[in-house]
């Protein structure tokens, strides 16, 4: 069973979901964007026998504190955190693992601290989402206008558990367990039924995003082993972006697991092995 427990951080308190016992082999495990850390309650306790394993929410999903009033949400604020969490663990070293956005954030973090990383397991991901330069202006104004509009757009309301956890299934393949456990975890209740517990400036596009040739850099400048293990369908990146960063990865296993985007959720049990024997690995 997971233990629950909450670090403060400057700005407000980050919900942490642990397993395994303390004094074994440290990991930190990041969700997807808009999961939170029962992204990892079906993986977890498979591996909690051999390491210890802490899963955050990001700031402003799940139990975690939602960022100020006038404060936005950019990509880097949560890798600074992860820092932070780490200091107020008193982690100085650790393994990563991170699906999706997860994924992207343990990418930068070994990439700008390599010395505070072991090893790299990344589900589903390999970097943060990329586009052209010449994008640029579209994008800003795209994120002006959703970001000008929000106050006035109404909340998103579910009379019943059921009903929301069909909503989630329909924004990518997984099956209803998993769902219900992501779902659970992200709901309040509000009257006579229930509202997402996430901050809904989550939803605002980001402003500005990294070109492909500053993110492969980024690839590159990792020092530590990476494990990949994708999915046989549903991947959030195109082919044409892994087959352009996968090249930079200096010391690269791959594995492929039947399943979509959230393989791990799903599908645990060839994830769990194969992690294991990764982090077994000299």
């Amino acid at each position: 069973m997971a233990v629950e427990s909450f670090v403060s951080l400057p700005w407000g308190k980050l919900a942490c979901q642990s397993w395994g016992d303390p004094g074994l082999p440290r990991v930190l495990a990041m969700h997807g964007w808009l999961d939170n850390s029962q992204s990892f309650a079906t993986l977890a306790p498979l591996l909690a026998h051999s390491h210890h394993l802490v899963a955050p929410d990001f700031a402003g999903h799940g139990y975690s504190s939602h960022r100020p009033e006038g404060v936005a949400y950019p990509f880097v604020d949560h890798v600074t955190d992860m820092v932070q969490l780490l200091d107020a663990l008193g982690w100085e070293k650790c393994d990563l693992l991170g699906h999706s956005m997860g994924g992207g954030v343990a990418t930068l973090l070994a990439a700008g601290l390599p010395e505070r990383f072991g090893k790299l397991i990344l589900l589903e991901s390999l970097g943060p989402l990329t586009e052209e330069a010449d994008a640029v202006v579209a994008r800003f104004r795209y994120y002006l206008q959703s970001a000008l509009s929000l106050p006035k757009k109404k909340r998103a309301f579910y009379p019943d558990v059921e009903t929301a956890i069909r909503i989630r299934r329909k924004v990518g393949e997984m099956t209803e367990a998993s769902a219900r456990l992501l779902v659970e975890r992200n709901l309040q209740r509000e009257g006579n039924g229930f509202t997402w517990r996430s901050d809904r400036r989550l939803t605002l596009p980001t402003h500005q995003r990294a070109t492909e040739a500053q993110v492969s850099a980024l690839v590159a400048a990792i020092t530590a082993p990476v494990l990949l293990v994708r999915g046989t369908r549903d991947s959030v990146l195109r082919q044409e972006t892994w087959e352009r960063r996968i090249p930079h990865v200096r010391d690269l296993q791959q594995q492929v697991v039947d399943g979509a985007h959230h393989l791990h959720l799903d599908n645990p049990q060839p994830v769990a092995q194969f992690i294991g024997d990764f982090l077994k690995r000299r």
